[in-house]
């Protein structure tokens, strides 16, 4: 049987909870490890994955997701977020950029570390009595291509000329699909037998969560399968639907 809805009282912890995730002090980052590792090779704590092929950040930089292996039959996949472009003024990273344009080098808040000392807050805080997710693996999808999770090309933006500077193109890598795909590969190659999967994220990694929870849907028919979104609300407005007609997304059917 299908199950699509968590408990009240767990939806309303993690919402509670989410905004703290990616706010908690970097520690010293993890070594790569082989993309192929089986899960009982992983270090305890998080463990950087760097998929490679199409993947890559806006700028061209590398793209890298963070895992951390727990309950292998528990998993929670989070998209980190961190704004949006669409127009030469919003992408050119030497104008005013309003997106993150590099993956994180680092994880945060890995496993063991004392919520009481402040080093690992919310759903992360690993080691709090209350964190309904305390057991759960973690994959953690780091946001870095302005196209909230979604985008599947390439685009050139025309920056116009100014009394200092010519006008110039600039190319941005809209490959978060591409992106997060891999990590959703990765996911379904290492977690096979998934009995509760929960997709969320925050502001730009909440406007995909839908879409990835439909494919995690598709992949583990027999999983209960939840998704929840925190801070989307910034693109309610029909006005907003000119970032969606401009952004090269992928199309979803």
């Amino acid at each position: 049987m299908k199950h699509r809805h968590s408990t009240i009282g767990i939806l309303t912890a993690a919402l509670l909870a989410l905004a703290a995730l990616a706010c908690a002090p970097a520690e010293e980052a993890p070594e790569p490890v082989d993309l192929q590792a089986p899960l009982a090779d992983l270090a305890e704590g998080w463990n950087t994955i760097t998929p490679g092929g199409d993947t890559t950040c806006s700028d061209g930089s590398p793209f890298q997701f963070f895992v951390r292996a727990a309950d292998p039959t528990q998993v929670v996949f989070y998209l980190q977020g961190g704004g949006g472009c669409w127009t030469a003024q919003t992408c050119d990273p030497e104008g005013r950029p309003t997106y993150t344009m590099t993956a994180l080098e680092e994880m945060h808040s890995p496993s063991g570390a004392d919520p009481e000392e402040g080093t690992a807050h919310g759903i992360a805080a690993f080691n709090h009595p209350e964190n309904p997710f305390a057991d759960h693996s973690f994959v953690f999808v780091p946001y870095c291509t302005g196209d909230v999770h979604i985008g599947d090309r390439d685009a050139v933006y025309e920056v116009p000329a100014t009394e200092e500077e010519p006008a110039r193109q600039v190319t941005i890598h809209h490959r978060g699909y591409t992106n997060g795909r891999a990590a959703l590969d990765w996911t379904y190659e290492h977690f096979l037998g998934a009995e509760t999967v929960f997709i969320t994220g925050s502001s730009a990694g909440s406007i995909p969560s839908p879409v990835y929870a439909r494919h995690f849907a598709e992949h583990y028919p027999d999983a209960r399968v939840t998704a929840l979104g925190d801070g989307a609300g910034g693109y309610r407005q029909i006005g907003d639907t000119r970032a969606r007609r401009a952004l090269p997304l992928r199309e979803h059917g």
